[in-house]
């Protein structure tokens, strides 16, 4: 394949990368101390969704690397190689545990969102939940798929 092919990919990794890096370093410190001057009895709450925030960005940036190495890979010419299986599966194990976070957030999206009468913000926790999952169900999937393809590129290479 062609370089080009996966260079718009690569600008929207570079995209979502430095959103929520701007988004953990700038909005997330100032709505941290908009809740607690405005709601200081209920900022325990929007404290800990802004602290699973702020843990959710750790794998957030594993899945963005190991899909930048997934693209290089592809770059390459070896899509279906037991590294990019590996590399597939780390997207998944990333997805997965961002969801997992914000699934024990989600008391304190609904304390936050009950004080501040604020439906939306379960809402936002719900999709935050979701949207993970689904990326760690399909590279699930994609996984098993480069996986077999990759057992049957062995097996047609040592057939003579």
């Amino acid at each position: 394949m062609k370089r080009t092919s996966t260079i718009f990919l690569r600008t929207a990794i570079v995209f979502m990368g430095l959103g929520v890096l701007a988004l953990c370093t700038l909005l997330l410190p100032v709505l941290w101390g908009d809740v607690a001057a405005n709601f200081p009895e209920y900022s325990y709450a929007a404290y800990a969704v802004f602290s699973a925030m702020f843990v959710a960005a750790a794998p957030f940036f594993v899945g963005l690397y190991s899909a930048w190495r997934l693209l290089a890979l592809i770059d390459k010419g070896m899509p279906f190689t037991k590294e990019s299986a590996k590399t597939v599966k780390t997207i998944m194990y990333a997805a997965a545990s961002i969801s997992v976070i914000y699934i024990v957030s989600m008391p304190f999206f609904y304390i936050w969102g009950d004080t501040r009468d604020a439906p939306g913000l379960i809402v936002i926790g719900l999709v935050l939940v979701g949207a993970p999952m689904v990326i760690a169900v399909f590279a699930s999937l994609l996984h098993r798929l480069i996986s077999e393809a990759s057992d049957l590129k062995s097996e047609n290479e040592l057939t003579v």
